[in-house]
């Protein structure tokens, strides 16, 4: 290979892994988002729990009164 053959290889190379490199940087960002919005989810659900089992307590507390 001659060496301007060898420098526009080297040049589509490092181009191919840049554009590996951003998908990637997006696919992390897409997964960060997903995991915020799944810890979200899971906070209102222990947060509901709570009170659904505070209420509940409260109802027993009240019967055994």
């Amino acid at each position: 290979m001659f060496p301007d053959a060898q420098v526009q290889s080297m040049v589509e190379e490092v181009q191919r892994v840049m554009g590996q490199v951003r998908e990637l940087g997006q696919q992390v960002r897409e997964t960060g988002d997903r995991v915020r919005r799944v810890q979200g989810e899971t906070n209102e659900n222990t947060e509901r729990v709570g009170v659904e089992l505070a209420e509940a307590v409260s109802r027993v507390e009240t019967v055994r009164i």
